[in-house]
């Protein structure tokens, strides 16, 4: 359970560094679905992964600076190492732990009394040595770290600031009184993996504005390295992923023609009332989210429009003059920049359908609760105006439900996309495998469209 605190010194040679990396990036992916670490029998050279050890340490920290460059690979590393953190945990005595802390405590005052440090990372290291001596001085450890312990034990509590252990907060694993988070004894382990999710965080966050951060980068062996991991392990640059999935507010309009017909209705009220209800704004900024829009082109989308004067929409009557602070925090929540940083995924078909029980909501599936005026405002100018190809759509709700005729509607787009007739019922009801998970999500069902297009 070793906190990563100090990075290691000495020399290293290089094909041994890129070992190193390899073999912790695999062993990463494999701690994520293992249930028991310590029965791992797959081979992995272990000299690299040792707890604690120097090549372990070197691993981890080539791993964090990396991570600053690498779309994914934070979010990879974040969660990945908190999960190999708690179940290295489990496999310690209660003196090894108390070993531990007081490691992590004596490397926090050697960083404390280093140099620069960014006021949060500060604080949040002066607030760690205090959480690590009221552990030790509590008496509990032994009491908490051994295998008879009871799961749903409370002979032992800590009264945390709510902020260390957001996740647990979540999910209502912890009770609050005057903002703080009371954790009882069962719940160490994962108050501690908390703790060491927020230190890698706030280490990241050190590591970009160190002094030596810019001069290791000039380094051709650390670029070198970059590129073998960047094309091993399937991440890539921040610059990459914006060429190639980035989604523009202005391009939206041009773009919503090919959404799948709930989102391209949302999309045709917003810009009718420049409001949508609090459900359909959720829903439909996940949806952007998901199909390449930055939080900082959504943050310019959302307050065109609700700068704009609110018009006949009962169920949201803020501007963004007023209220632009809740929004740019709200948008920034959905993006994992705020609060708990939660990874929300888009909405899928089920809750789109289930958004016309809500008699204040703006969306639904149309194929499902649209009558046919209002559905066919929703199609694409030139499938609606087919005849035979609104025959078949009826055909496909009637006979296997709204689900199947959106995967048509799907596969029309496509071929239109494609510049294939759509006429052709040969071109229209040849449907692949696979466009069976696109009409259960309407993210999937546009980026279906997208490959036609690309």
């Amino acid at each position: 359970m070793t906190f990563y605190f100090k990075p290691p010194r000495g020399d290293i040679q290089f094909h041994r560094l890129q070992e190193c990396l390899e073999e912790r990036i695999s062993y990463l992916k494999y701690v994520q679905i293992s249930e028991d670490i310590s029965e791992c029998n797959e081979g992995f050279k272990f000299e690299y992964l040792t707890d604690g050890s120097a090549l372990d340490r070197t691993g981890h920290f080539m791993l964090r600076l990396f991570a600053s460059k690498l779309v994914g690979l934070e979010s990879f590393l974040l969660h990945s190492e908190s999960v190999l953190f708690e179940k290295r945990l489990k496999c310690l005595s209660h003196f090894e732990i108390k070993k531990e802390l007081r490691t992590a405590q004596r490397h926090v005052k050697e960083i404390l009394s280093s140099g620069f440090l960014l006021p949060r990372y500060k604080i949040f290291l002066q607030n760690f040595t205090s959480l690590c001596e009221r552990i030790i001085s509590s008496g509990g450890l032994c009491h908490v770290f051994t295998d008879a312990h009871p799961l749903n034990c409370n002979k032992f509590n800590l009264s945390v600031p709510f902020t260390y252990c957001l996740p647990m907060v979540r999910t209502r694993r912890v009770d609050l009184r005057g903002g703080l988070a009371v954790v009882p004894c069962s719940e160490w382990s994962t108050l501690l993996s908390c703790v060491f999710a927020n230190h890698i965080k706030y280490g990241l966050q050190q590591l970009s504005h160190s002094r030596s951060y810019q001069i290791i980068w000039d380094d051709d062996r650390i670029k070198l390295l970059y590129q073998i991991v960047k094309q091993q392990s399937g991440f890539y640059s921040s610059e990459e992923a914006c060429s190639t999935m980035t989604l523009l507010a202005k391009d939206v309009d041009g773009r919503s023609i090919f959404f799948p017909p709930c989102m391209k209705n949302m999309h045709k009220i917003l810009r009718q009332r420049h409001r949508l209800s609090h459900l359909s704004r959720f829903y439909y900024s996940l949806f952007l989210k998901d199909v390449g829009m930055p939080v900082t082109e959504s943050l310019n989308f959302w307050s065109q429009e609700y700068s704009q004067t609110n018009t006949n929409c009962a169920s949201c009557s803020h501007s963004w003059q007023r209220d632009n602070r809740k929004y740019v925090y709200s948008i920034r929540h959905i993006y994992g920049l705020e609060g708990s940083r939660r990874v929300y995924q888009s909405p899928r078909c089920k809750q789109v359908q289930d958004m016309s029980l809500s008699p204040s909501a703006d969306g639904g599936c149309p194929f499902a609760d649209f009558d046919e005026e209002k559905l066919l405002n929703c199609l694409h100018q030139e499938i609606k105006s087919e005849k035979q190809s609104i025959v078949l759509l009826k055909e496909a709700k009637n006979e296997k439900g709204p689900a199947e005729a959106c995967r048509l509607y799907c596969q029309m787009l496509h071929n239109l996309a494609n510049k294939s007739s759509i006429s052709a019922p040969e071109n229209i009801v040849t449907v692949q495998e696979d466009i069976d998970l696109t009409a259960l999500h309407p993210s999937k069902f546009y980026k279906y469209i997208c490959e036609a297009t690309s």
